[in-house]
């Protein structure tokens, strides 16, 4: 499954680069990460949405919803699993509240 991870921090106003300085990891993990060589973890997500003032599920479930995609069920299925851990952070965190409702199942 391909997180737009490079797409949303440049559509930001931000570089990799500065968003690597920020989290403290070295510009070649986060790049790695962008191009997909290694997919980047929970934590790390939350971390750039908090930086970006994003939602984590910005990553990649919204590109789908936005433009309207049909995508396989092999694909909804990867969006379920990943929806039910960006759920799970958001709990911990307190993240969840009543303007913004994520599908749970």
């Amino acid at each position: 499954m391909k997180i737009y991870l490079k797409q949303r921090i440049h559509e930001n106003g931000f570089t990799l680069k500065e968003i690597a300085k920020k989290l403290n990891i070295q510009y070649a993990t986060l790049s790695n990460r962008a191009r997909g060589v290694h997919e980047p973890d929970y934590k790390a997500l939350y971390d750039i949405s908090k930086i970006l003032h994003i939602p984590m599920d910005y990553f990649f479930v919204s590109v789908i919803e936005s433009k309207n995609l049909l995508i396989s069920d092999e694909d909804k299925e990867a969006l379920a699993f990943h929806q039910k851990a960006i759920n799970k952070i958001y709990k911990k965190y307190g993240l969840l509240d009543s303007k913004r409702k994520h599908n749970e199942k």
